[in-house]
C-alpha cells in the first residue's frame, strides 16, 4: 500500500513539473516536422521579415508588427514603383494636347484626310507608348497570382499540420482540401489563362481605337463582367464550403476535444483530472503556434501581393486620367484606348485580388473558429 501511494505521488509530481516541459518541446518539434522552416514567402516578404526579425521558425516576431510599420513598408513599395505610372501619364496627356491641337486646325487643312491621317499617327504613338507598360502590368498580374498560389501550395499543409496536431483533425481537412483546390487553380489560371487572355484583349482595344468605323468596346465590357461573375461565383462557392465546413468541423472537433478530456479525467486513476489539464496546456500551446504560423502566414501573403496591386492600381489611375484629359481635349481614339486599356487592368487587379482576399479570409476564418486551442 505504501508503495503503491509513493508512485502515485510520483506520477503526480512528473504531470506537473513535465508537462509545461513536454509541451514546449513538443511544439518546437512539431514546428520543425510540419516544414515551416523551408517555408519561402517571396523576396519581398521575406526582405520585410528579415527586416523585423520575423520568421515561420519564430512566428512570435510578429507581435511586433503594427500597422504602421506595415504601411511604411507598402508606401515605400509604391515610391520606388510610382515613377513608371506617372511617366506614362504625362506621355499619354502630351500626346492628347498635340492631337487636339492637330484636330483644331481640321478646318484650315484643305485636305481632311491629312487631318484624319495626323490623328491616326498620335494613337498609333500611344499605342506604340503604352504597349511595353502594359505588357509589364500584365506579366506582373500573373506572376503575383502564380506566386501566391505558389506559396499557399506549400504553406497550406504546413497550417492544416499544426492545426490538426491542436485537436482541429476534421477543420484542418476541410481548410487543406479547399485551399489546395484554390491554389492549385490560381497557379493554372496564371500560367495558362490570364496572360493570353489579357493579351488578346489588349489588341481588342488597339484595333477599337485606330478604327473609328469599328466599335468593340462591347466586347471589353463583356469580358469584365464575365471575369467579374466568375470570380464572384468561384470566392462565393470556395468561400461558403470553407465557412460551413469550417463551422462543422470546428463542432466537431470541440466536441472530440471534450470527449478526450472526460476519458482522461475518468479512466485515469486518482491523477485524471491532472493529465487532463496538461492535456490542455498542450492544446494551448499549439493553438497559440496555430496562430502565430497563421499570422505570419496572412501578413507574408499581403506583402506579396499589395505591393503589385498598388502599382497596378497606380498604372490604372493613370489611364483613366488621360482618359479623362483626351474625352476633354475631344481626342475620342485616344479617350477610347484609354478607357479600354483600364478596363483590361481592372480584370487584370480584380484577378488578383479576389484569389488573394479569399487566402486571407480561408486562413483568419481558421484562426477564429479555432481559437487558442
Amino acid at each position: 500500500m505504501k508503495r503503491r501511494l509513493i508512485c502515485i505521488l510520483l506520477m503526480i509530481a512528473a504531470v506537473f513539473i513535465l508537462a509545461p516541459g513536454v509541451s514546449a518541446e513538443g511544439t518546437d518539434e512539431l514546428l520543425a516536422r510540419s516544414g515551416a522552416e523551408n517555408l519561402y514567402a517571396g523576396d519581398a516578404a521575406e526582405s520585410f521579415f528579415a527586416e523585423h526579425d520575423i520568421s515561420f521558425s519564430q512566428p512570435e516576431g510578429i507581435m511586433g508588427l503594427t500597422p504602421g510599420v506595415l504601411f511604411r513598408a507598402l508606401w515605400q513599395s509604391l515610391t520606388d514603383s510610382i515613377g513608371a505610372p506617372l511617366r506614362l501619364l504625362i506621355l499619354l496627356l502630351t500626346v492628347s494636347v498635340l492631337s487636339a491641337l492637330v484636330s483644331g486646325t481640321g478646318d484650315t487643312v484643305r485636305d481632311r484626310s491629312l487631318s484624319d491621317l495626323l490623328g491616326l499617327i498620335s494613337v498609333l504613338v500611344c499605342v506604340a507608348s503604352i504597349t511595353g507598360s502594359v505588357g509589364a502590368c500584365f506579366r506582373i498580374a500573373a506572376d503575383t497570382l502564380e506566386t501566391g498560389g505558389t506559396f499557399m501550395l506549400a504553406y497550406v499543409p504546413v497550417f492544416a499540420t499544426i492545426t490538426a496536431a491542436g485537436g482541429g483533425v476534421v477543420t484542418a481537412a476541410s481548410y487543406q482540401m479547399i485551399l489546395l483546390s484554390a491554389a492549385e487553380l490560381a497557379v493554372q489560371i496564371a500560367s495558362e489563362l490570364l496572360l493570353p487572355l489579357l493579351q488578346m484583349a489588349l489588341a481588342v482595344a488597339v484595333v477599337d481605337s485606330i478604327n473609328p468605323s469599328v466599335h468593340l468596346t462591347g466586347l471589353l465590357t463583356v469580358l469584365k463582367k464575365t471575369a467579374a461573375w466568375a470570380l464572384g461565383l468561384m470566392v462565393a462557392v470556395f468561400g461558403g464550403l470553407l465557412s460551413v465546413q469550417g463551422m462543422f468541423g470546428a463542432s466537431a472537433d470541440s466536441a472530440g476535444a471534450k470527449a478526450t478530456k472526460f476519458m482522461i479525467s475518468s479512466c485515469v486513476p486518482v491523477v485524471g483530472n491532472a493529465v487532463s489539464d496538461a492535456y490542455n496546456t498542450v492544446r494551448g500551446s499549439v493553438g497559440v503556434l496555430r496562430g502565430g504560423i497563421g499570422a505570419v502566414g496572412l501578413a507574408a501573403v499581403a506583402l506579396t501581393v499589395l505591393p503589385p496591386i498598388l502599382l497596378l492600381f497606380a498604372y490604372r489611375l493613370s489611364f483613366f486620367l488621360a482618359g479623362t484629359a483626351a474625352e476633354l481635349l475631344d481626342a475620342k481614339p485616344i479617350h477610347r484606348l484609354c478607357r479600354n486599356v483600364e478596363t483590361i487592368l481592372s480584370v487584370a487587379v480584380g484577378t488578383v485580388v479576389w484569389f488573394s482576399v479569399l487566402f486571407l479570409i480561408a486562413t483568419a476564418l481558421m484562426i477564429l473558429l479555432l481559437g487558442g486551442g
